[in-house]
């Protein structure tokens, strides 16, 4: 079996950085907290958080097929579902790799080339990150203050010094850029005729024919009507989890709006599920809204974790089953392939 030493030093880098955040947080915390938590929460918001993150994530599915159809591609809704969850499922083990894996599992389905359908999975995260920037923006100018007074308070101080290490690493990574683009000019020609570059342009204008889909989708209200839904749920999905208990439950829909954003940033961060950024940012936003009633650090901690546990319980048992699903579905695909090749094309292929 082939070891892929890139994936397996990402995956061990974003366990490490998730392992050390978690450590930090969690340092001198009494983890008995979490279990009064777990035991007092109220179930019923739970419930329906999880049907509400189910909606989101039919939605997404859907919005997809909207995607793949200007390109010749029209998968069923079971089938895009089944390669959306499986791709959030291996986003929790290999960050980033759910992407790769979603338009693999679909080719493999329901025979749409990966590399297009790759390309509109790309179109979606801009999309989704042009989204959250102007979400971002509706924040600052609304809660400017909060926000200001939360950065200060909560978080300088814990990262003290490590304004020089960045700009050396920005430093660091213009200098290689810089680097890559020199060389690149000063060897074009050779590495322009090697058969990589022919590959790799190849896969780059499929990808970008997935990317610029979005220029040709008919139903238009369609799509952003789904695109907007997401988002709704989403807010949704972590809001009603407030209600789960007395000390969030009065928090107004504004919290719920600085969790839905920070949050986002927390989940887009290349660590499995979020682990560690999630929980640091949000204990900053929600202490910072909690502190009139003087909640103590733990209370706030293991709510947070509670709530990272629900919304990603979601992704673990129905993106565990999808998988599940689609591999054998992929499978099948396979076999049914192999069976439907006729004597004669045996024949062809067994002289060539």
């Amino acid at each position: 079996m082939k070891v892929n030493f890139r994936k397996v030093l990402q995956y061990t880098i974003s366990l490490g950085i998730a392992f050390s955040l978690l450590l930090y947080l969690f340092k001198g915390f009494d983890f008995s907290v979490i279990v009064e938590v777990f035991k007092k929460a109220d179930y019923k918001w739970v419930i329906l958080s999880v049907v509400i993150g189910f909606l989101s994530h039919l939605m997404r599915a859907y919005r997809w097929i909207i995607l793949l159809k200007p390109l010749g591609y029209t998968p069923s809704l079971y089938k895009s579902f089944l390669a959306v969850m499986s791709g959030y499922f291996i986003n929790l083990v290999i960050p980033r790799g759910g992407e790769v894996a979603r338009s693999g599992l679909l080719q493999k389905m329901d025979n749409v080339p990966a590399t297009k359908a790759f390309g509109t999975i790309v179109m979606e995260r801009i999309i989704d990150v042009l989204i959250l920037g102007v979400l971002m923006l509706i924040l600052l100018a609304v809660e400017v203050d909060q926000i200001t007074s939360i950065l200060t308070n909560s978080m300088s101080s814990k990262f003290v010094g490590l304004q020089d290490k960045l700009y050396l690493l920005i430093l660091a990574g213009g200098g290689f850029v810089i680097l890559g683009v020199i060389t690149f000019f000063i060897f074009r020609k050779k590495i322009q005729q090697s058969f990589l570059y022919a590959k790799a342009l190849e896969v780059f204008k499929k990808v970008l024919e997935g990317v610029s889909s979005i220029l040709k989708v008919k139903n238009q209200g369609a799509f952003w009507f789904h695109t907007i839904g997401i988002w709704v749920m989403y807010y949704f999905m972590a809001y009603v989890l407030f209600q789960c208990f007395p000390l969030t439950a009065n928090l107004s829909m504004w919290v719920g709006f600085s969790v839905l954003v920070v949050g986002a940033l927390g989940m887009a961060a290349p660590v499995q599920g979020g682990l560690g950024t999630y929980h640091i940012l949000i204990t900053a936003i929600l202490a910072f809204y909690l502190q009139s009633q003087n909640p103590s650090r733990d209370d706030v901690l293991g709510i947070v974790t509670f709530m990272h546990a629900a919304q990603s319980m979601v992704t673990i048992l129905i993106g565990g089953v999808a998988l599940g699903l689609s591999s054998a579905m992929s499978r099948k695909n396979k076999e049914s392939s192999i069976d439907n090749i006729s004597p004669k094309e045996e024949n062809v292929k067994a002289v060539s």
